[in-house]
Formats: structure tokens, sequence, C-alpha cells
């Protein structure tokens, strides 16, 4: 509020170098000329509040004060000649490494926590340290805060509490400034600071799961490259700079997620937009091409969280579109575990709309009988398989019959009992002469084509 926030800027500058200012000329001028005559390094921190007004002061420094250098932390770039960008990321974390090892984030969390506790740390409690340094992405201070809360809360119940938001990620220290006394306050001032498009295309972002294209954001979040780059530059939101791939924070997704509009609809834009791309990509799954999947992989999360909106939201077109894809995605990418997870889901989901889910209850059955064939459950996929089998013959359904015959038959081979396996391959080819060609190849079964 001052009417002339530079100068004001000025003074508090020279009021920490012990400067006197004196006489008519004004306290930027004195600064300046106090500063030529000195070889020092000034740190600015926290300074994107005062970026409006402030960054003059500083270009006049840096232009006339040759043996001055200067250190600016701030959300956002100065945007001036001169300038380098370091931009800091969050400490190692647990997440960076499987969890195996000790990392910068467990380090600071183990020292913070003995300064309140001289106890020693139980395997659980480490486990629950690590569990939290990868919940906040390795963010110092809110390592910090929840360190903190261990002289009254045992830190495992500090992770579950973590698991519904961030609030309780505050601190009552006295010689803790009032802006880092709690994560609320940090994002607050950030937010605040933000315009109402900026605000509204931050809380969209929080639609997605595990990163994002640019193409992915204007699409689904109407967020253009224009707001992204704003966004980018204020740290709100993080880009890879070798697949230029943007992501948020988890922390600042949960804040920001708070914001999103109840009636928004963008969980079903986002589920419309990766489940036609799952299904364009059929095709090229079914060739085995290594890029297809190479292509997909980075967006394995958004898949599965697409698949979840459309059996919320029961969109049988969606789900039978991308059905393949979405089970051949798994399969190529190693993710059996995640995949049969998911056609757990995704049969018991459907099982309960009655005859209008028969068709995926049935498909979902099938592809998790594939993925226990895979994982060496012979006994559990005949149990399913049967049961797949037996609707597929009431609907009239050969294409699952099919599928269901040859599944059976891999079982059998894998169990060592040939002449049953040769039967159960007759009984698919035979169902596979009165299918077309783009039926049976969808089987994934070189050998029925």
């Amino acid at each position: 509020d001052d009417p002339e926030p530079a100068e004001a800027i000025a003074v508090e500058i020279a009021t920490a170098l012990s400067l006197p200012l004196r006489g008519s000329a004004p306290p930027a001028r004195q600064l300046i000329t106090f500063l030529q005559k000195k070889q020092l390094l000034l740190v600015l921190d926290n300074y994107e509040h005062l970026l409006g007004n402030g960054v003059e002061i500083v270009s006049e420094i840096l232009h006339h004060c040759a043996h001055v250098q200067i250190i600016v932390t701030s959300r956002e770039p100065l945007r001036i000649r001169g300038e380098r960008i370091f931009p800091l990321v969050g400490l190692g974390h647990p997440g960076m490494d499987g969890g195996k090892n000790q990392s910068d984030a467990v380090d600071m969390f183990l020292a913070r926590r003995s300064q309140r506790r001289r106890d020693a740390v139980s395997d659980a409690e480490m486990q629950a340290i690590r569990q939290v340094c990868e919940m906040v992405a390795g963010l110092p201070l809110a390592i910090e805060l929840a360190a903190g809360l261990t002289r009254y809360h045992r830190v495992e119940d500090i992770e579950r509490a973590l698991h519904q938001g961030f609030d309780m990620l505050e601190t009552s220290l006295r010689d803790m400034p009032a802006r880092h006394r709690s994560l609320r306050q940090v994002f607050d001032m950030s937010w605040d600071a933000l315009s109402p498009e900026l605000q509204r295309g931050l809380s969209r972002l929080t639609v997605f799961d595990g990163g994002f294209t640019e193409d992915a954001a204007l699409a689904i979040a109407g967020v253009d490259q224009s707001q992204l780059a704003a966004l980018y530059d204020k740290s709100l939101v993080e880009r890879d700079t070798v697949s230029y791939r943007y992501a948020l924070h988890p922390v600042i997704r949960a804040y920001a997620d708070e914001k999103q509009a109840p009636t928004d609809q963008i969980a079903h834009r986002h589920a419309q937009y990766y489940l036609t791309q799952l299904a364009q990509h059929t095709e090229a799954l079914l060739d085995s091409t290594a890029m297809a999947w190479d292509e997909l992989e980075p967006d394995a999360s958004n898949f599965r969280l697409a698949w979840r909106t459309a059996l919320t939201a029961r969109r049988e077109d969606l789900l039978g579109d991308a059905f393949t894809a979405f089970a051949m995605c798994h399969q190529q990418g190693d993710l059996v575990n995640e995949g049969e997870a998911m056609m757990q889901v995704t049969r018991q989901t459907t099982a309960a709309w009655g005859h209008e889910g028969d068709s995926l209850t049935v498909r979902a059955e099938l592809e998790l009988a594939r993925f226990q064939i895979g994982a060496g459950r012979y006994a559990g996929a005949l149990d399913i398989l049967e049961s797949a089998l037996q609707k597929a013959r009431q609907a009239q359904d050969a294409w699952a019959e099919g599928l269901g015959h040859a599944l059976w038959g891999e079982v059998f081979r894998q169990l060592g009992r040939d002449d049953q396996a040769e039967q159960k391959t007759r009984d698919a080819r035979m169902i596979a002469q009165t299918l077309d060609a783009a039926q049976v190849r969808t089987w994934r079964f070189a050998n029925l084509l």
C-alpha cells in the first residue's frame, strides 16, 4: 500500500544492511550508491508478492553494482535480463527409489523428530515416515510440519490423517514465520494471487492422475499453452523437460481439488478423452507394436481413472469400445496385478447393472481369467471361465463363448493335459468359423486366425 513501493523495498534492504539513509536523495539512489562500493551477496526471500513493483530495484542493483550478486527466491521468475533460473524441487523421497533406501526427505523427518522425541524409531514408524515423505513428494515445509506433530501424535496416525487431506500440517512454533505455519496459508497466498481464469484452470487440472500433455490439458480442462506456462512460472505445475508432460505436486493437487466446482463435468470429459484414445490404439496394440504401448504408458494411471469414471457413469459404449485395448495395455505393460484388480472391479460393478451389464461382465471375467492364467493360478481361472461360458451361452454370445473355450484350452495346455487342450481349441475354432476375422483377432490367439 506504500505510494512508492520500490522506494519502500529499498528502505527494507538498507535497514537489513544497517545503511543509514540521510538527506533528500531517494532511498533507492542512496542504496545503489552504497552497494557500488561493496562486494556482497544479497538474498531476497519469498519475493513473489513483490514482483509487481520490486523488479525495478533488483534490475537497478544488477545494472549499477558490478560486484553485488543477488539470490531471489520466488514462486515465479522476475523476467529480467541477467536472471538465471534454478528450479527448486522437493527433497529426494522413497517414491523415487521404490522406498528401499534412505532419502534426504526421510533424513530431514528423522532430524526434526529427534528434536521432539528421543525414543527409538520402530520399523512400523519408519515405514509410515517413508509413506509421509512420499505423499508430500519431499516438500520440505510439509515434512517440517509433519515431523513437528510427532510430539503429540504417532507417525502412523499422521499418515492416515494425510490421506484425508493436508489440513493437519500446521505448527504453533513462535519463531516460525506466519506464512509458513500451515500449508493452507502458503497455498492460500498463491491461490489468491491468481486470476479467476488461472484459478479455474488449476482446479480443473486436478482431474489428471499421473501427469498430462498440453493436448489433454486443452481438450479436457480447457487450459491452453499460455495458461500452462503461467502456472508453470508460478511453480504451481511441474514440467518434465524430456517428455514435456505436466504434473501437479500432490499437495497442490489436493488443495486445488477443493476449489473444483461441484457441477463441473470435467471427470466425464476426462473419461471420454482417454477411453476414446485407448479405443483408437486397439489395432496397433493387436499388432503388438511396441511404439503403441510406449505412447500410451505415461497415461496408464489416467486410463484406470477414466475406466473407473465410466463404470460409475455406466458408460457401456466407452467401456465396450476400449475394452480390448485396456486389457492389452496391462498385459503388454507388465501391469498384471493392476489389470487383474481392474477386471475384478469391472466384473462386480457391471454385474450389479442386471442384464444391461451382462456383456461387459462376461468380458471382464474372460480377461480376469487370462490374467490369472498368466499368473499361474489355473484353478481360479477355470472357475471364472466356467461362469463366463455359462453367461455367454445364455446370452448367445458366440464371440465370448469362443474366447472362453480358447482360454480353457490354454489352461489345459499349461497343465500338460494336451488331449483336453486340443478339444477346447477345436471348439474355439468351430465358433471362430462363424465370426469374421476381425472379431477372432481380438481373442489374441494367433493359432485361431
